[in-house]
């Protein structure tokens, strides 16, 4: 059985936070030996790789994760890694960095 314990004082508080811990705990979290990534970087690998080169804006990147992400974990969790939910997705970080690259990829 599985607890996630928090300070949080309300739902709202602990929902996001919280469903990320057990979460990391449920798809292999508690397995020290396995190879971990960090959501946010996982986040930004399937944006870079899959997601059509004009998806830029952050709430383009949000609706392709919530539609493609979860096919791309089940690939993920298929290659035995497991996968970091201690922070939140960063999507203007990932979208920032998606238009730098296309900057200096016209500008060369």
């Amino acid at each position: 059985m599985a607890t996630v314990t928090s300070n949080a004082k309300t739902y709202q508080e602990l929902a996001g936070p919280g469903f990320r811990k057990l979460a990391g705990f449920i798809f292999g979290g508690n397995d020290k030996n396995t190879n971990k990534m960090n959501i946010q970087e996982f986040a930004k690998r399937v944006s870079l790789n899959n997601a059509p080169s004009h998806y830029v804006e952050p709430t383009q990147l949000k609706k392709f994760w919530r539609i493609q992400g979860v096919k791309e974990l089940e690939k993920l969790f298929a290659s035995g890694m497991t996968v970091d939910y201690s922070q939140e997705i960063d999507w203007k970080l990932i979208s920032d960095y998606k238009k730098q690259l296309w900057y200096e990829s016209i500008n060369r």
